[in-house]
């Protein structure tokens, strides 16, 4: 009845001129009462004169995300009632007090077409339930929430901002996308077990774009301008992997390995199936690696700053590597071990590794390719 058919329509006000001519017929409610629900009440203006729904055919019509099977007894009945109350065009008056008479008229106009036309299944893609149809104090708390509340908050912001709506809408749909991916992403990793330090960044709600991704077009990716290109990288790591995930549903149930993965320098090489050294590192030792090259381009002084202060206010709180380190001079297993191997010796022998990870995924089936994470170049990661 108001024209509201799309999800970015706008509420109107009715014409000045047309709301003068609905006031110069009633003086009360119980006048607009009788010419509603009384089958003896003439047409105060033609049918033919009624603007609302005018030029709409019966048929199935696109009313938001549904499709409702408009009737044409729907529509003559909104006309014939709408003629009756001499309303040319149904529109509540948004900038007036919700009890003047043209918007009780608009109430009442509106619940008994509701009442007479879902009676007759115009509301069965909505699945409602018919009990509450008699229920006239729900229905009409509905209507004022929707009507003086819901839409008229947004004709208030539209008027201070052309535009507003249309934005809200956008960030809702933005907010709605990346609900999505996280809500995929994160259980996925939690899936795979993934370290926690990265289920910590999946969690993050801000972290995802609003990617949509289409059969034939692949990927549209919309690059937030806060994310690095290496943590875009890396979604783009998960987001393949969750598809060859998908790809196996519906096989026979197979026993995976735990996979890790880090932001290594080339964020190409996470997930792969041949696990490099650095991605063995716990979380503190793997940031003491990578934390100097990863930051060279940023100006984090302030934050060095903060650290220095928190350590100097913290200072009985020191690592337990340091700890046992200074307390008898010893070394430990792991650097006895490499002493042993000398200052030029490689403990992460390539050939080796490579011919020790060749024999064990020969043997052990994962639910991916055999050759499935070979042929990289190790030397260049660091």
């Amino acid at each position: 009845m108001w024209g509201l058919i799309y999800e970015k329509s706008l509420p109107v006000l009715p014409d000045p001129a047309l709301l003068q001519e609905f006031r110069n017929r009633f003086d009360g409610v119980e006048e607009i009462q009788q010419a509603a629900q009384s089958k003896n009440s003439l047409n105060l203006i033609p049918q033919e004169d009624v603007i609302t729904l005018k030029g709409t055919k019966p048929g199935r019509k696109k009313v938001g995300r549904a499709i409702v099977n408009v009737q044409e007894f729907f529509i003559l009945y909104i006309k014939a009632l709408l003629a009756k109350l001499g309303i040319r065009r149904w529109a509540p008056a948004l900038d007036e007090p919700i009890d003047t008479l043209y918007n009780e008229a608009c109430r009442i106009s509106a619940i008994q077409t509701f009442r007479q036309v879902a009676v007759a299944g115009a509301y069965q893609y909505m699945n409602i339930n018919l009990r509450f149809l008699n229920n006239i104090g729900l229905l009409e708390a509905t209507y004022n929430h929707f009507v003086h509340y819901l839409q008229t908050k947004i004709w208030k912001r539209e008027t201070k901002e052309s535009g507003a709506y249309q934005k809200d809408l956008e960030r809702g749909i933005i907010s709605k996308n990346r609900q999505r991916l996280q809500n995929s992403r994160y259980k996925f990793a939690v899936a795979q077990n993934l370290p926690k330090r990265y289920l910590k960044i999946l969690a993050a709600i801000d972290a995802h774009s609003d990617d949509e991704f289409i059969e034939d077009a692949g990927y549209v990716i919309k690059t937030l301008p806060y994310r690095s290109q290496k943590a875009t990288t890396f979604m783009r790591r998960v987001d393949e992997e969750i598809a060859k995930a998908k790809n196996i549903e519906g096989k026979k149930s197979q026993k995976h390995e735990r996979v890790e993965m880090a932001f290594l320098p080339n964020a190409l090489q996470s997930i792969r199936g041949v696990q490099h050294p650095n991605e063995k590192l716990g979380d503190k030792k793997f940031t003491e690696k990578h934390w100097e090259k990863a930051t060279e381009q940023y100006d984090l002084s302030h934050e060095i700053a903060a650290e220095d202060e928190y350590d100097e206010s913290n200072s009985d709180f020191q690592d337990i590597d340091s700890d046992s380190s200074s307390n008898d001079g010893s070394l430990s297993s792991e650097d006895s071990s490499m002493e042993e191997l000398g200052e030029n010796s490689n403990p992460y022998d390539e050939d080796e590794m490579m011919e020790e990870d060749s024999q064990t995924h020969t043997s052990q089936n994962v639910g991916t390719s055999k050759n499935f994470g070979y042929g990289y170049d190790w030397e260049n990661w660091e």
